[in-house]
């Protein structure tokens, strides 16, 4: 590999031998996936490659590998630097940091998202009540809009398992997106759908398709304001009998949604 020996100049501390630096890397690097794997149970060899020297028979391939094993064992990496909860979950210090950061962006968006609800006003039997769906949340132990809260602050010592970790992960990065009040609205949207459908089969036909067309985050506030809008009368699986007189309340509600008789113009701000 005299080639690599002639470019090598950042090795020249070890008198620009590549081979030597070879062995130091690969060395180094066994270590640490041994005391990974020991101490955390975490086996990254799949992750880390170690080819012969022969493989690396040219500057560039030897440079792209060095550089992937120094950055590995640097102790600087978060990625590769690992600690284990009290239940004996192990994570790495970057996925840590990244639920933190998502954590605190998801409750900032999650309180932006109840704020936006607030100050509209509710109804019982299309009669205003007086009070808003802000004077509503204060009758729950944690503020919130159909069920949708605050997240808490992230505690790496709260998941017993590795899997309960990932799933808090991963919804944390949809709150954090956006995704999460998106994908809730449309899903509580089709539920109440299916809720109406089972309990008056086809003679709530009229209304779920009126419902359809109805924008999701529209249709979220109409659930908020109207106290008819609840899954506590209806049942997808028949076993909640309905009025006619439930019925045409919804139908009503959505009528005056469409003739621009409801005011949902607060939802902005």
């Amino acid at each position: 590999m005299k080639e690599l020996s002639d470019k090598r100049k950042r090795y020249k501390q070890r008198n620009n031998d590549p081979e030597k630096e070879y062995k130091r890397l690969v060395k180094n690097t066994k270590a640490k996936l041994k005391r990974v794997k020991e101490d955390y149970g975490i086996d990254l060899s799949d992750e880390i490659p170690l080819p012969k020297y022969s493989e690396l028979d040219t500057s560039e391939k030897f440079d792209e590998w060095s550089d992937k094993m120094m950055s590995f064992t640097d102790r600087g990496n978060l990625n590769y630097q690992f600690g284990k909860n009290k239940y004996g979950v192990a994570y790495s210090k970057q996925e840590l940091n990244e639920a933190i950061a998502n954590t605190i962006i998801a409750q900032e968006k999650a309180q932006s998202f109840i704020d936006k609800y607030k100050n509209n006003p509710y109804s019982i039997q299309g009669e205003e009540t007086g009070y808003t769906i802000g004077d509503r949340m204060m009758l729950y132990e944690k503020e919130n809009v159909a069920g949708i809260s605050v997240p808490k602050d992230f505690d790496i010592d709260a998941f017993e398992s590795r899997s309960r970790l990932e799933g808090r992960k991963e919804l944390l990065r949809e709150k954090a997106s956006g995704k999460f009040f998106d994908q809730s609205m449309e899903r509580m949207k089709l539920n109440f759908m299916k809720a109406l459908s089972g309990t008056f089969n086809s003679a709530a036909d009229d209304v779920i398709n009126m419902i359809d067309i109805v924008p999701p985050d529209d249709f979220f506030e109409l659930f908020l304001m109207k106290a008819e809008f609840t899954f506590e009368d209806y049942a997808s699986d028949g076993s909640i009998d309905g009025s006619e007189t439930q019925l045409e309340m919804l139908k009503g509600y959505l009528e005056e949604y469409f003739r621009g008789e409801i005011d949902m113009t607060l939802k902005g701000f």
